[in-house]
């Protein structure tokens, strides 16, 4: 889907249990400012870490996730399937680490092409 819009992904490793989760879901993923700009710039998927499945431990390894909440913002331009193609950010603004607030949330999401 990332690569019929031409947009980036937008993934948030997320679990019931965490609380810098829920904090960025009530307090910055539900500000009207960076609602729209995630709309606008790109196609987003949560994966629900609440249970280890093997499934969640393949991604959170394959995409580096040191801990929840991870969101990765991945530019993802080739007809490959996602997994193949998407260009990982292991730094930057483009890899966040825990919770931010709605500001810098719209200004890295502002700095990911």
């Amino acid at each position: 889907m990332a690569q019929a819009t031409g947009k980036p992904l937008l993934v948030d490793f997320f679990a019931d249990w965490c609380a810098a989760c829920k904090e960025l879901d009530e307090s910055t993923f539900s500000d009207p400012a960076v609602r729209q700009t995630v709309v606008d710039r790109f196609v987003p998927l949560k994966v629900d870490a609440t249970e280890e499945t093997e499934e969640v431990s393949r991604l959170e390894e394959k995409y580096g996730v040191p801990g929840l909440p991870t969101v990765l913002m991945m530019a993802c331009n080739e007809p490959k399937p996602v997994e193949s193609q998407c260009a990982v950010p292991q730094s930057g603004p483009g890899r966040i680490s825990g919770y931010v607030p709605p500001a810098e949330m719209i200004e890295r999401m502002r700095s990911v092409e």
